[in-house]
C-alpha cells in the first residue's frame, strides 16, 4: 500500500509564483499517493483565485481570512495531515522555483529509510545573481555554505531549513507542538533532539529561491535572519545548545572570496557591518506573524 503524502504550501500574497509551485507539486513522481493543500495566510492579492482556477481534484486551498503567520499555517497543515491520515507532510515555500519532479521522491526515500528521522530538509539554492544587491546575497550564501560544510557534528543544526522539508506526522502530535510559536529552520533540529531523534538532509532535493533585488530588501532579510527567533518560554522546552559560527570563522571564510571578487566582497562586508549595527540598536521583537518583504524576496 502506498504511503500518503500531503504537500503543504503556506502562501501570503504569492500571485506571481503560486501557480508554478502548485503545478510543480502536481508533477512530482514517486511511489506514494500525494495531495496538495495551499494555506492562504490572509492573502490580499489574487493568490486564492489563481489556485481555484487550477481545477484539479488533487489541489485544495485553505483560506485564513486574517494573517496568522507561517507557524500557524504549518500547524494547520499538520492538523489536516493527521486528521486525513497522511503519513508525511512536505512543506514547500510558495515562492520557489522547482526544476525537478523528483524532489518529493528524494525526501520521501531519505525519511523512510530511517525511523529515527523526524524530518528531512532539501537544499534551497539562490537563482543566479543579476545585479550588485543579488551578487552580495549570493556571496553571503556561498560564505555560509562553506562554513556549514565544515561544521561537522553541528552541520545538521544549520541544515534544518523549511523552504523544502518533509515531516513525519507521527512525531508532531498537536498536544506537543501547540506550545511553540516558532516552527522554522533551527526549530526542527532542536525539536528532534528534545525527542531523542534526528533530522536529515537530502542534498539532491534542490529547489531555487530568488535573491532580494535591491539593497533595502537585502538588509531587511538579513535583519530577520539575525533576529532572535525563539522566546524565553520556548527555551524551556528545547535543548539549550545552539551552535554558532565565530567572527573568526566568518572572516577566514570571507577572505577566500576577496581573492575572487574584491568589489562584491567589500560590499558584502560593509552591508554586514551595517546590518549588525541596525540589529543591535533596534532588535526585532519575537512574534508569530510573517515578516514579509514588500517588493522582492
Amino acid at each position: 500500500m502506498k504511503k500518503r503524502i500531503l504537500i503543504g504550501i503556506p502562501a501570503y500574497n504569492e500571485e506571481r509564483s503560486i501557480e508554478s509551485v502548485v503545478m510543480s507539486a502536481l508533477s512530482q513522481k514517486g511511489n506514494f499517493d500525494r495531495r496538495i493543500a495551499v494555506f492562504s495566510d490572509g492573502s490580499r492579492d489574487k493568490s486564492v483565485e489563481i489556485i481555484k482556477n487550477i481545477k484539479n481534484k488533487y489541489v485544495e486551498v485553505i483560506e485564513s481570512k486574517k494573517q496568522v503567520g507561517k507557524t500557524a499555517a504549518i500547524k494547520a497543515l499538520i492538523s489536516k495531515a493527521k486528521t486525513e491520515k497522511y503519513s508525511f507532510l512536505v512543506i514547500l515555500d510558495a515562492d520557489l522555483q522547482i526544476k525537478s519532479n523528483l524532489i518529493v521522491s528524494k525526501l520521501f526515500k531519505k525519511i523512510t529509510a530511517n525511523n529515527q528521522l523526524i524530518a528531512v530538509s532539501g537544499f534551497a539554492k539562490p537563482i543566479k545573481a543579476e545585479n550588485l544587491a543579488q551578487k552580495i546575497g549570493q556571496l553571503g550564501f556561498y560564505v555560509w555554505e562553506d562554513m556549514v560544510q565544515k561544521a561537522k557534528v553541528d552541520q545538521m543544526f544549520f541544515r534544518s531549513s523549511d523552504p523544502v522539508i518533509i515531516l513525519r506526522i507521527a512525531d508532531f502530535p498537536e498536544a506537543r507542538i501547540k506550545k511553540y510559536n516558532y516552527m522554522h529552520d533551527e526549530f526542527y533540529y532542536l525539536y528532534a533532539k528534545s525527542l531523542g531523534k534526528r533530522i536529515g538532509f537530502e542534498k539532491g532535493a534542490v529547489v531555487y529561491f530568488s535573491l532580494p533585488a535591491n539593497l533595502k530588501d537585502y538588509v531587511k532579510q538579513m535583519s530577520r535572519y539575525l533576529s532572535r527567533h525563539i522566546s524565553d518560554q520556548e527555551l524551556d522546552f528545547l535543548p539549550n545548545k545552539r551552535p554558532h559560527f565565530t567572527v573568526v570563522q566568518k572572516i577566514r571564510t570571507l577572505m577566500i572570496y576577496f581573492n575572487k571578487d574584491l568589489i562584491v566582497s567589500l560590499a558584502y562586508l560593509l552591508v554586514q557591518v551595517y546590518v549588525h549595527l541596525v540589529s543591535f540598536i533596534s532588535p526585532r521583537k519575537i512574534g508569530g506573524s510573517w515578516s514579509q518583504i514588500s517588493s522582492t524576496k
